[in-house]
């Protein structure tokens, strides 16, 4: 874990200093580089249903990342994102007579997105929609221990909604983002599936 936030980290300031140095922010250039930060919301679903003692947890997290936009038109663009996101989603488990046990849904996760994006008006502050594929990997050390259970990586589709203002210096492009999970992410034999979906309101600056 501690390996993957240092390589997202280095990312970020690699970029921030390459766009400073190459002054990829004026309007002529087709690539843009930068960072963004966000908080999300998670919402669990267990499709085939849970076990009468089993209950889902949502909750908060953080994320930050890097991004990369390339421009093919005048009003589109191709983002791709690399995110550590954090989740304090989880299923709990209450026993009679024991200690109660929960097993956590991408407690810390690594993830990768592509974005394809387009600006509805070619203003300072234009609004944008965006759509496209976001891959999420459990990125915590595994467990040793052979009650502990981890996730099975998961693949989304994103999309949303933001507001790209251009200032003198940077850009500033929030953004709303519902990442809808295609794929059964459960280890946990005591459950028999769960999709993981989120919602997320990121800052995004280059």
């Amino acid at each position: 874990m501690k390996k993957v936030s240092l390589l997202v980290i280095s990312v970020i300031i690699s970029s921030i200093a390459f766009s400073q140095t190459c002054n990829f922010s004026g309007e002529d250039k087709k690539v843009h580089f930068g960072f963004n930060l966000g908080i999300n919301y998670s919402n669990i679903q267990a499709k085939s249903g849970l076990p009468e003692n089993a209950t889902i947890t949502n909750g908060e997290g953080l994320s930050f990342g890097s991004l990369v936009d390339i421009s093919i038109s005048q009003n589109m663009l191709v983002s791709t994102k690399v995110e550590i996101a954090s989740s304090k989603g989880h299923i709990n488990f209450q026993k009679r007579g024991a200690e109660n046990s929960t097993y956590d849904i991408f407690p810390v996760s690594l993830g990768l997105m592509t974005h394809l994006a387009y600006r509805l008006g070619n203003s300072k502050n234009a609004p944008y929609i965006f759509s496209g594929p976001s891959f999420r990997k459990y990125a915590q050390k595994a467990p040793s221990s052979t009650s502990t259970f981890i996730n099975n990586s998961n693949i989304a589709i994103d999309f949303g909604i933001g507001l790209e203002n251009k200032n003198k210096f940077f850009k500033l492009a929030p953004e709303i983002r519902y990442s809808y999970g295609l794929l059964n992410i459960n280890e946990n034999p005591a459950l028999k599936d769960l999709h993981f979906n989120s919602i997320s309101l990121v800052l995004n600056f280059e």
